[in-house]
């Protein structure tokens, strides 16, 4: 688990790193090239107020010298014709012209004339250029009077100090740039703000003329107050859930181009990479921490078989040494017994007794036989069992067998019979003590299950073709019990098979 926490954690650390690289890089990208369209903006802007501005101050400086000079007004305003005439047709397409208040009247180039009333010094072109005392002036934009447009005035004062030559320019142009650049893609929102605060342009049009003091929308808002509270030329905005670069282009005459993009599907796409990759990181964490820990379930199961195992082989050895020693410990009672009986055997003479003796032999020969089990049970759990041949015979064991067998048989009154066949040698060799065993279970397990009938023996042999001298012993038992099920007769041949009695009882023999 505490490679797999580590293993995540250092995921964790790599997707954070490669996330803060990418996203500064793609950042950097929108910057940069939000930086060029601001400042390509600001460059149209600027050429479309610098050539008004080129033309004022040529003409300012003429008319200065031709009052100098004391010309008439009707020379004056035939040079203000000529000039505009000269501006229309080359320079400004959309302007009403060069006019100014001179030497006490108003004079206009373009011939207009205006109504009875109209009082050239309180228009705001004579008042921004009396308060610039020389300097040239741009007046906010305002609705011409003669053509009813928005435009921009361009005013000087002149010499004198009380005459003022203007010239307006029309703000469709830089309208119309801005919401080109809109429509290109190149940014969501593109205004220009006056000195005063007014929105004079915007890609929006129903918002040109309204002043960010106010409320103009949530976003133009909460632009207005970054720009208020920051000092750089750009800044990131998280409005509505939505990502904005905006960059603020000062321009020549006092005003500031915004420029707005919506970087939004940039860095959602950057988030999305990011949450796809952290759930990678978590898939693959989540992994090996399944695999780590069935590992140690596994491992942990593995040891806890290994002391099962451990413990049992303890118990088994510990068992196996009990039983060695009691089988050992038997065996010497019996002996003795049997060696009382031979030497009874050898001095009676009453044929009764002798009868009885017999029965005491073969029961003896008997229960030794099954000590021996018992003591072959613990040579082979010890890995120790051995096979004995030798000379035996067969005809003997069979009968102490039976003899053995038959007191039970008789005590459920059950016919025990005995075929053995003639042709059978009469003296064998091998393992006399595993023989008996066998065939002692056999028959013992069909007087048990059998309740009623008969149980039969048949002894018989088959030569073997490949060794003369050797044949296969064939002993079968049956009876008229209930029989054994297929499956369990490996079972029940097995030398020391454990069945438990209470559970076959009534179910097979």
């Amino acid at each position: 688990m505490i490679l797999s926490l580590l293993t995540t954690v250092l995921f964790v650390c790599v997707i954070s790193v490669y996330y803060r690289m990418l996203y500064y890089e793609t950042r950097e990208n929108i910057v940069k090239n939000g930086r060029v369209n601001a400042v390509e903006s600001a460059d149209q802007i600027n050429r479309c107020i610098s050539a008004g501005t080129d033309i004022l101050k040529l003409s300012a400086h003429t008319v200065d010298s031709m009052i100098k000079d004391g010309r008439t007004r009707e020379e004056i305003l035939a040079y203000l014709t000529t000039e505009t005439v000269a501006v229309e047709d080359s320079l400004i397409a959309e302007t009403t012209g060069i006019y100014g208040y001179i030497l006490g009247v108003y004079m206009d180039g373009s011939g207009w004339v205006p109504d009875e009333g109209y009082d050239p010094v309180t228009r705001p072109w004579y008042k921004d250029a009396i308060t610039g005392a020389g300097e040239l002036m741009i007046v906010d934009p305002y609705i011409d009077v003669a053509t009813g447009k928005r435009m921009i005035s361009l005013a000087k004062l002149l010499g004198d100090g009380e005459s003022v030559v203007s010239i307006d320019v029309s703000m469709s142009e830089m309208q119309e740039m801005i919401e080109d650049h809109v429509k290109k893609d190149r940014s969501y929102a593109e205004f220009i703000i006056s000195s005063k605060n007014e929105l004079i342009a915007h890609s929006n049009k129903l918002l040109i003329g309204k002043n960010l003091n106010g409320h103009v929308d949530d976003l133009n808002d909460a632009i207005s107050e970054k720009i208020r509270t920051s000092s750089d030329n750009y800044f990131y905005l998280d409005h509505d859930n939505r990502d904005y670069m905006v960059y603020v282009m000062p321009l020549d005459n006092g005003w500031t181009c915004v420029s707005v993009i919506d970087a939004s599907s940039d860095f959602h796409r950057l988030k999305r990479s990011l949450a796809t990759t952290i759930f990678m990181a978590a898939l693959i964490g989540g992994v090996l921490t399944f695999f780590i820990i069935r590992s140690e379930r596994v491992g942990r199961q593995a040891r806890e078989a290994t002391i099962r195992t451990e413990l049992a082989m303890a118990a088994s050895e510990a068992k196996t040494s009990f039983i060695s020693s009691m089988s050992h410990e038997i065996r010497t009672p019996i002996n003795a017994i049997i060696g009382m009986n031979e030497m009874i055997q050898r001095e009676e003479k009453d044929e009764t007794i002798l009868q009885y003796s017999d029965t005491i032999k073969n029961a003896g020969t008997a229960l030794l036989a099954i000590i021996n089990d018992v003591l072959d049970l613990s040579k082979i759990e010890a890995g120790k069992i051995e096979i004995v041949p030798v000379d035996y015979d067969l005809i003997s064991m069979i009968n102490d067998l039976v003899s053995l067998i038959k007191g039970q048989a008789e005590a459920k009154g059950l016919c025990l019979e005995v075929n053995i066949d003639s042709d059978m040698p009469h003296l064998l060799h091998g393992d006399e003590i595993r023989i008996r065993q066998i065939i002692t279970n056999i028959l013992t397990n069909a007087v048990k299950y059998t309740e009623k009938g008969s149980v039969t023996i048949d002894v018989g042999s088959e030569a073997i073709s490949s060794e003369p001298d050797a044949v296969m012993l064939k002993v079968a038992v049956t009876d008229t019990g209930i029989g054994i099920k297929e499956e369990n007769i490996d079972k029940l041949f097995a030398k020391f098979d454990r069945i438990d009695e209470e559970r076959n009882r009534n179910i097979e023999g």
